[in-house]
């Protein structure tokens, strides 16, 4: 009897489970019964899952479950589904049966090879697409190396990849500007996160003061805050940084690491009221900025005082003054350098202040903004 003269469904059936044509890989693929057997019918085929030793059948469009326990899927024939089974619970997907399952022309499971084992690629596979297209994490170009990889395996490589952790935020818990002189000393509450946290090596988080050449702590856990001390006192008498450091390793032994700092820089006085004659008055002026803010900023004279006055650390002196509120007229020489003051900065520390001072007959009728640029 010739195949091609079968006509019965069920005889063919019946036929595939009497013979072991399938389990021992005469055919292949639809195409592949379509030419030997002559047949121009869908495959048969069962797909189902094991409960608790009874078989059930499933729904093709089922292929998402939520169990704790591993779900296991019979697959009998040749099985296509439009996605690939997935536990969304704490177990996973097992396959047993003598079928093959297919997604998208990929071979996910094959249940015929006995004791020889599951089908391998034998060549990598070259990615050919266009559009921005890709297959997975692979793009257009890139090889897969899919050789003496399983089906299963080559899906799972397509599909995942390693992610490196990072650090996303770093804190010293300290200002990131401070004044010139001011000291740091004693413990400080650090902060940090990460991403990709189950890819960092357990116990390998390790904080350094960079600038100081001191490791603070290490192997320690990677739980986001740790009480450290600065080992202190750490202190800048002129402008300048302090940077530290936090590291830990990765599962594939890279290191990731980042860094935060804090700068020391001078501060700027200036307000209205009164010439000052001391430290006291100039701290005490209404406005206050470090030199990183840049080199320009606006003085509000107010309706009240007629007396302006800015005071410039070492380095520092007024290049010009625009009267934003007078047809940004240039006066620049009505702010004269009335000498210098000493002024105790940050830790005790002393500093020579040049003083300019604006000092118009009477009051302004209504505030002025008088834009003042640095040198």
């Amino acid at each position: 009897m010739k195949f091609s003269n079968l006509t019965s469904f069920n005889l063919i059936e019946l036929l595939e489970s009497a013979t072991e044509l399938f389990r021992n890989k005469k055919y292949h693929t639809r195409e592949h019964v379509e030419k030997y057997l002559g047949l121009s019918i869908h495959r048969s085929s069962f797909y189902g899952y094991n409960d608790k030793g009874k078989l059930k059948a499933l729904d093709v469009k089922k292929t998402v479950f939520d169990s704790d326990s591993d779900v296991e899927l019979v697959i009998e024939g040749i099985l296509q589904l439009d996605t690939l089974p997935t536990n969304t619970g704490a177990g996973n997907i097992v396959y047993t049966g003598y079928g093959v399952l297919e997604i998208d022309g990929v071979v996910i499971y094959d249940g015929r090879g006995g004791a020889s084992g599951p089908s391998v690629f034998n060549a990598d596979i070259p990615v050919v697409l266009s559009g921005g297209k890709t297959v997975g994490r692979f793009t257009n170009g890139q090889t897969i190396p899919s050789t003496g990889l399983t089906a299963e395996e080559v899906v799972t490589l397509i599909s995942t990849e390693y992610l490196i952790p990072t650090f996303t935020s770093f804190s010293m818990g300290l200002a990131s500007t401070v004044e010139v002189g001011t000291i740091l000393t004693g413990f400080t509450n650090v902060t940090w996160s990460t991403s990709n946290s189950g890819n960092i090596v357990p116990d390998t988080i390790q904080i350094d003061d960079v600038t100081g050449v001191t490791t603070l702590v290490q192997n320690i856990a990677n739980d986001g805050s740790e009480s450290i001390d600065l080992q202190g006192p750490i202190q800048k008498i002129i402008e300048g940084s302090n940077t530290w450091r936090i590291a830990t390793l990765d599962t594939q032994n890279n290191a990731a690491l980042r860094n935060v700092s804090t700068s020391w820089q001078y501060l700027q006085f200036y307000g209205v009221g009164t010439v000052p004659i001391d430290s006291a008055n100039v701290r005490a002026l209404g406005n206050q900025r470090f030199n990183s803010a840049g080199n320009n900023f606006t003085l509000n004279t107010g309706s009240v005082e007629n007396i302006f006055v800015v005071a410039l650390p070492l380095g520092k002196s007024i290049s010009s003054v625009i009267d934003l509120d007078a047809l940004n007229a240039d006066i620049t020489s009505e702010y004269v350098n009335t000498g210098s003051i000493n002024v105790t900065i940050g830790g005790g520390e002393i500093l020579s202040y040049d003083i300019y001072i604006m000092n118009p007959a009477i009051p302004y009728s209504s505030t002025h903004r008088h834009s003042i640029t640095l040198n």
